[in-house]
């Protein structure tokens, strides 16, 4: 099946440009993987600071404290339990 995008003239273009040879395809690179051992270690969250309101509610002195924005899927936070909202 030939595609929208020029199908047998567009091939033939391309084989007439590389004088009538087919070249492979070089392959796909391998994903990137996170390097295990020396990697730096991460929670896995993102967070914001409290504003003066909830640190009041809290009873936290001024620049204590922190509330989880996002925590992402898989990371150490989320297989630990915690959830955006959450405060310390």
């Amino acid at each position: 099946m030939l595609d929208e995008l020029g199908g047998a003239d567009r091939i033939r273009k391309l084989l007439e440009q590389n004088g009538g040879e087919a070249k492979p395809v070089p392959p796909k690179p391998e994903p990137k993987k996170e390097p295990r051992g020396d990697a730096r270690p991460w929670f896995g969250v993102q967070p914001e600071d409290l504003t003066d309101d909830v640190r009041a509610q809290l009873k936290l002195e001024a620049g204590v404290g922190v509330a989880v924005d996002a925590v992402p899927d898989g990371s150490p936070a989320a297989k630990a339990g915690s959830s955006r909202g959450t405060s310390s």
